[in-house]
């Protein structure tokens, strides 16, 4: 969908499992490590991923 940001014409994306969260997290703190960055914390991945319950306790 179109990002009502007001910035540029870029999208905005859904996630829609918690599976699909994890790959982009392990994609970021990959691509970090390669360019000498800090990648997410524990606590920022804990924070993120707890905005997609898994499968299980899905309502």
């Amino acid at each position: 969908e179109k990002n009502p940001d007001g910035i540029g014409a870029h999208l905005r994306y859904r996630f829609s499992c918690r599976g699909d969260v994890l790959k982009v997290i392990q994609l970021v703190n990959h691509n970090a490590a390669i360019n000498e960055h800090h990648g997410l914390s524990q606590q920022d991945i804990a924070d993120i991923l707890n905005l997609y319950p898994d499968a299980f306790n899905a309502a």
